[in-house]
């Protein structure tokens, strides 16, 4: 569990420095009302909320959507000073843990 905490930082941080590394980046981003953003990717996509963190850096909130059915996610963004927007920094598919149920690797 300890390796997938580190690698859960090493991913936030990573983003982190993407996001607030390129100011342009802010605008190039597709962003959607904050209020109806969970509700759109459970209907469009049947994604659902898997994890929300926090930057300690940059005060940005962080939320992954995953479809545990056919493993689609998409990763969001909440800014400071625009919490009324959720911004999709990414989507992806073939979403899994490098880890198998007993904790230890694949």
């Amino acid at each position: 569990m300890k390796r997938f905490a580190v690698l859960a930082l090493l991913v936030l941080l990573q983003i982190s420095f993407f996001v607030s590394g390129a100011a342009t980046a802010k605008q190039q981003i597709q962003c959607y009302p904050e209020a109806i953003f969970a509700e759109a990717a459970k209907d469009s996509h049947g994604e659902i909320p898997f994890w929300i963190a926090n930057d300690i850096i940059e005060d940005i909130e962080y939320r992954m959507y995953v479809n545990p059915s056919n493993k689609t996610f998409t990763l969001t963004v909440v800014f400071p000073g625009r919490k009324d927007q959720e911004c999709v920094v990414f989507a992806g598919k073939d979403f899994r843990s490098p880890y198998n149920k007993s904790g230890t690797e694949s």
